[in-house]
């Protein structure tokens, strides 16, 4: 089975053991491969509708903090 998803066979051992190490990528080629394509978007979780890109990706600002007493 490894051999078809493109994946070594250690990798596919940790697929099947429910290791979090291995890449998403390989689990999702898995699961096109087997057929299971609708569990892929069962693992995205929904965001809300409010929430957009640029707000995600924006830095968080600091404020500068203030000198400090002697």
């Amino acid at each position: 089975m490894s051999r078809i998803i493109g994946i070594t066979i250690p990798t596919y051992r940790k697929i099947e053991s429910g290791d979090g190490t291995i890449e998403f990528r390989h689990v999702a080629r898995a699961l096109g491969i087997l057929g299971f394509t609708d569990a892929l978007g069962e693992l995205i979780p929904e965001t809300p509708i409010e929430m957009r890109l640029e707000d995600l990706l924006a830095p968080v600002r600091k404020h500068a903090s203030r000198p400090r007493n002697k």
